[in-house]
């Protein structure tokens, strides 16, 4: 048996040697230029996914020698030591892929250095914990370059009052988005299983809008997460490693940008609604999540809210319906399709059944929100 876990670990780390370097090989000009004639997005796809998946072990193996784990206890549901280096192998094959293989707008420079920022914050922290107040701070300072490099709403025109909240919205929004990601990652495979879906649906979007970058973008993403994604979600068995602070806090802060930096639809118009049912699951948990601390006066202003923890998110209430924490993120992961599969019928619809998508998307979000409200009364 302890053989057999031996040679689990040389081929699970032998794919942080082989896998890479089979990148490197795929970046190489002649094979790279045969496949992107063949197929650009299968290009992608492969370079994305060999970083990804090839990287894993390797940051699985580096955070536990570097003692870089979540210990089990407390509010933790897991059993094992488990490294909190995941988020890392995403980051590389995304910011590797975009840059090595696309033409970059000059203001999506802006993405890359403040993605840095959360980033490198979020290893901080998984290494040493650095209070929530610290963390915001570093988070309004990545949104901030995204401002400087003009990737803010545009929703209120170009005088100076609608400027000014077109910048407050978007400070809100990239924040909101950041820390509702973050706040998910508390199962296997939620957080990342999530993200997996919104940027699929972001870049099927982007391609039915024809903004090919974005959708080059948006896939890119999904693949490096899905890269990651067998190590972080597995049947029955624990995960091998987790996203962090780091990945979920960088995954979420990509996701809020790129659907401000997404075209999806006119202004006044309701595909602008399109975002907000995409990240349906991360915007539930935290409205819900918010309103009902201050319901039972658990928090009594921002800096309580700020630094408050605890089991009452969104998948910890529905796992208390009895079912197990592999069912629980299949059940979320499953609400976040129906909620996408209504953004497609947002863009490809007519006014009027755009109108009717959006107002089922409304619908179904009230409906969790009253389940959640009705069965926390009954505990």
């Amino acid at each position: 048996m302890q053989s057999l876990q031996i040679n689990k670990n040389k081929l699970l780390y032998a794919k942080s040697i082989f896998l890479p370097f089979a990148a490197a090989m795929v970046y190489y000009n002649p094979v790279r230029q045969a496949l992107i004639n063949r197929d650009e997005y299968f290009y992608y796809i492969l370079f994305t996914f060999l970083l990804s998946f090839g990287l894993a072990p390797f940051f699985h193996k580096l955070g536990n020698m570097l003692d870089i784990t979540d210990k089990p206890g407390g509010r933790h549901h897991h059993t094992v030591v488990t490294p909190l280096t995941g988020g890392i192998p995403v980051f590389i094959a995304f910011i590797a892929t975009t840059y090595l293989t696309l033409e970059i707008p000059d203001e999506f420079y802006g993405l890359f250095w403040s993605s840095m920022v959360i980033m490198i914050i979020g290893i901080i922290d998984d290494v040493k914990p650095v209070p929530a107040l610290f963390k915001l701070l570093a988070q309004l300072v990545a949104i901030g370059i995204l401002v400087h490099y003009d990737i803010t709403f545009k929703f209120f025109g170009a005088s100076l009052v609608g400027k000014s909240a077109s910048i407050l919205l978007t400070f809100i929004w990239i924040a909101g988005i950041t820390n509702g990601l973050n706040c998910l990652d508390g199962m296997d495979g939620l957080a990342s299983g999530i993200a997996l879906l919104v940027s699929l649906f972001y870049a099927l979007i982007a391609r039915i809008n024809g903004n090919i970058f974005m959708a080059s973008v948006s896939l890119i993403l999904a693949v490096a997460i899905l890269g990651f994604f067998p190590y972080n979600f597995r049947w029955n068995k624990s995960a091998l490693i987790f996203l962090g602070d780091n990945g979920s806090t960088f995954i979420g802060f990509l996701l809020a940008s790129l659907s401000i930096y997404g075209e999806w639809g006119g202004l006044n118009s309701i595909k602008i609604a399109i975002p907000l049912l995409v990240l349906a699951v991360p915007i539930t948990d935290m409205t819900m999540t918010t309103v009902m601390r201050i319901y039972h006066g658990h928090v009594t202003n921002f800096f309580d809210l700020l630094g408050y923890t605890g089991r009452d998110h969104l998948h910890h209430r529905i796992q208390k319906l009895g079912i197990t924490n592999h069912e629980t993120v299949m059940a979320i992961l499953f609400f976040n399709l129906i909620m996408g599969l209504l953004s497609l019928m947002i863009i490809q619809g007519t006014t009027f059944q755009s109108i009717i998508a959006l107002s089922i998307g409304i619908l179904l979000f009230f409906m969790l929100c009253f389940l959640i409200i009705k069965f926390d009364k009954s505990n």
